[in-house]
């Protein structure tokens, strides 16, 4: 019953909060996913996802755990780059593997 009580609400916010931790809390990411009430491939206002932002802010373990979990690597930015030009851009090969492996790219 307590921990229902102090357990962080699944949001798009606390999701990417999460996704961007220096150890994310993977159960609870994956509770969130799961949940219906958190988008995967939810857009900020300067249209990244999760997986983007997780790339560009150097969290490279989330990302692969996003693209494990479903997230859509194919979606563009404002910038008109996918996840796979950032990956690409940052240098990250276990990050361009994983996304290879989906076979959406």
């Amino acid at each position: 019953m307590l921990t229902k009580l102090f357990k962080k609400k699944f949001t798009n916010a606390n999701f990417l909060k999460e996704i961007l931790a220096e150890r994310p809390n993977e159960e609870w990411l994956l509770e969130a996913s799961q949940s219906g009430l958190v988008n995967i491939n939810y857009k900020d206002k300067y249209k990244n996802t999760f997986l983007m932002n997780s790339l560009k802010k150097g969290n490279y373990k989330s990302a692969v755990w996003l693209i494990k979990n479903n997230a859509n690597p194919t979606i563009l930015d404002a910038n008109d780059k996918n996840a796979i030009d950032i990956a690409i851009e940052k240098n990250k090969i276990l990050v361009v593997d994983e996304l290879l492996k989906t076979n959406k790219i």
